[in-house]
């Protein structure tokens, strides 16, 4: 196929699964949504990481237009399992994020295990799909995705503090900031 004269290939089939997992549930959050996209507590550095993170996502969904998918090895029967595994985290946190009230942190689901599930299962999803497509590129985007990620998560956890207190300390300490690490 042929798009603006560049050939395409079947990849698209992945990025359209990778967008779904990463935004279809949004339409369901409601105000939980919103808060999960808005920046406005964040620094000028963390609002750039923001940005920078919404390209390298936007290089996720695009690039892969471009590749073929390569079916029957190995390597894509693991990037599945992984694509699949973490497409089911994501929506499983994404549904313990949105059914939390506004005024609580976020301790259940996937939340009792990590502090940033949406994060890390979206991230292995990424990797999934690189997996997939045999795409060292996709690789690197979605690692320098997860790289940045990080700075944002760590403005993101100094807002928690300050806006659920003691709460939100006690449950730093008791769960790992990535699944079963830090």
């Amino acid at each position: 196929m042929h798009i603006w004269g560049l050939e395409t290939g079947n990849g698209w089939i992945i990025s359209l699964s990778y967008l779904a997992v990463m935004y279809v549930p949004m339409f369901f959050g409601g105000k939980a949504a919103k808060r999960l996209v808005d920046y406005s507590f964040a620094g000028m550095a963390g609002k750039m990481n923001s940005i920078l993170t919404m390209l390298l996502c936007i290089g996720m969904i695009v690039y892969p237009l471009f590749l073929k998918i390569r079916f029957g090895t190995t390597v894509f029967y693991s990037g599945l399992g992984l694509f699949v595994a973490g497409g089911i985290a994501t929506i499983a946190s994404f549904i313990s994020y949105f059914s939390t009230p506004l005024d609580r942190t976020i301790c259940k689901g996937m939340y009792k295990i990590s502090r940033n599930p949406i994060y890390f299962f979206v991230t292995v999803t990424g990797f999934g799909m690189a997996l997939m497509l045999h795409s060292a590129m996709t690789a690197g985007i979605v690692a320098a995705s997860a790289v940045v990620t990080h700075f944002i998560i760590l403005e993101e956890e100094r807002w928690c503090t300050k806006t659920y207190g003691e709460g939100y300390v006690q449950y730093k300490r008791n769960t790992p900031r990535y699944f079963l690490f830090f």
